[in-house]
């Protein structure tokens, strides 16, 4: 038995009772004709890229410091983007 399977049908339950289970196959059938063609999409620029990974590595290598730091301004630019935005807005007294 899989962990947790009642729960998931407990939450998948109103969206059966809106939809149908016609509707549940279909996703379900489309689901699996998008996860073949990721599959398929991924593994053959994977085989076309292994054998030119120094050009694609060495580039990479030489820029992950200047990424990391454009990573951690953006990440910490939303955390205080967020905050300020949580903050309750001052009132003035007259």
């Amino acid at each position: 038995m899989v962990a947790g399977g009642p729960r998931v049908l407990g939450e998948l339950s109103p969206l059966l009772d809106r939809y149908g289970y016609a509707a549940i196959g279909r996703f379900l059938a489309f689901n699996a004709v998008g996860a073949g063609l990721w599959v398929g999409v991924r593994a053959t620029l994977g085989y076309v890229a292994g054998g030119h990974i120094a050009p694609v590595h060495q580039p990479a290598q030489r820029d992950q410091r200047f990424l990391l730091v454009v990573l951690g301004r953006l990440v910490a630019a939303l955390i205080v983007w967020h905050l300020l935005r949580r903050r309750p807005a001052e009132t003035t007294k007259p």
